[in-house]
């Protein structure tokens, strides 16, 4: 049986991005933008071990654990830097790369069939402005694994099953 870990701390400066041109340009392309600077830190652990080993019979198996903290640390122009059709991906400080910006949708008025949206502001209208806010991040909190191997004369079987929790889905309808 083996036991292995490890640990890192990463900056990245100067992290290129593809983002959507800016409104009103003539260019459709994808441009390049430096975003800044992005730390990740990192510690994984994996366990390996022959839990049988015959002449005729093998059997192995390995699990993983992973957790990753990704954070933007500076930004190149201001806090904030939205991007995409709805402007639903945000970059902001201290945030981490892969979040998603938008309204708080809070369900569908019986009488009038409206969008019920929350108001994260005191203002009494909704605004992009006001009551935008970050709705989750595509970084999980953790990812895992889990795989076996069974060999017996001449036959092999693989099995492979991997996961990740809390990462957010954008839902761009």
């Amino acid at each position: 049986m083996k036991l292995a870990t490890d640990v890192y701390s990463k900056e990245t400066k100067d992290l290129l991005v593809k983002v959507e041109p800016p409104f009103g340009s003539a260019s459709t392309e994808l441009q390049t933008v430096n975003l800044g600077n992005v730390t990740n830190r990192s510690f994984e652990l994996a366990l390996n071990a022959r839990l049988i080993e015959q002449r005729r019979f093998t059997w192995a198996a390995s699990a993983n654990f992973a957790q990753n903290i990704n954070r933007i640390t500076r930004l190149r122009e201001s806090n904030n830097m939205t991007v995409g059709n709805q402007q639903e991906k945000i970059y902001r400080e201290d945030e981490s790369v892969g979040s998603f910006y938008g309204f708080v949708y809070e369900g569908v008025d019986a009488k009038t069939g409206d969008i019920i949206l929350s108001n994260l502001d005191d203002n009494p209208k909704i605004t992009t402005r006001g009551d935008h806010t970050i709705l989750g991040s595509i970084q999980p909190d953790f990812t895992y694994g889990f795989s076996t191997s069974l060999t017996c004369r001449g036959w092999d079987l693989f099995v492979s099953l991997q996961g990740s929790q809390g990462n957010e889905v954008y839902n761009k309808l």
